[in-house]
């Protein structure tokens, strides 16, 4: 099954490369490089050194790179790094929160839950994420000091967690409702459920904070909460 590495990058290119090397990649394999807007010339020239780096190195891996935006908002940002690992399913993922603004760490650790909750439906299946200790140039000698080793810098998560219960059947309520089609009825109609069972699945999804609700005249309009959105 193929690697798929996901890496915040930020301004320090070399931090990211060392990141992959640990994991490892080869023909096949492929690697979503993320940084942040405002494109800074230390980042552009962060993201055209791994490109070189990469296309030098791993000539048989597939690379891509983005620039997300926040005032797209969070979870936006969190589901099309998510998306994008999908779009290489069936695989292996590995996230690497090693560069960048927090935000932008977060966001790639974020992913990592998001993908880990949906990876069974979606055929992800995640191998870890990585956290590296941030350096800047207050705290650059104070860190190498108590840290003296690029490797005791790194902090693997051993331990996962999904940002909800969910199964396929919840999923494809969340896809229609996020779709446009907001009413027990006419979720129940499109995809085959019987309506009791519709309206107790819905209460389920209100309870994991995953749809909320507003009256509308006899009925309900229903709407993918943020959570929701990290995993559509």
């Amino acid at each position: 099954m193929r690697k798929v590495v996901i890496a915040s990058v930020g301004f320090a290119w070399d931090r990211v490369a060392r990141s992959i090397g640990r994991v490892g990649v080869g023909e096949g394999d492929v690697v979503l490089l993320f940084n942040s807007i405002p494109q800074a010339p230390p980042a552009v020239e962060a993201m055209k050194r791994l490109r070189g780096w990469l296309a030098e190195t791993y000539p048989g891996v597939v690379f891509e790179d983005y620039w997300l935006d926040p005032r797209a908002g969070f979870e936006e940002d969190v589901a099309f790094i998510r998306r994008r690992v999908e779009a290489y399913a069936p695989c292996r993922a590995f996230f690497l929160a090693v560069g960048g603004f927090r935000w932008l760490a977060l966001a790639v650790s974020y992913a990592a839950f998001a993908a880990y909750t949906v990876g069974a439906i979606r055929k992800i299946r995640v191998e870890g994420l990585e956290l590296e200790l941030e350096e800047d140039a207050q705290s650059r000698d104070v860190i190498r000091q108590m840290f003296p080793t690029q490797e005791s810098r790194v902090i693997r998560i051993p331990v996962l967690t999904k940002l909800a219960d969910i199964d396929y059947e919840d999923l494809q309520i969340l896809e229609k409702i996020s779709s446009g089609i907001k009413r027990a009825k006419q979720l129940s109609k499109e995809l085959g459920i019987p309506r009791a069972t519709m309206q107790r699945k819905l209460v389920q999804l209100v309870k994991k904070n995953l749809i909320s609700y507003e009256r509308r005249g006899r009925s309900y309009l229903y709407t993918p909460t943020q959570l929701a959105k990290m995993l559509l």
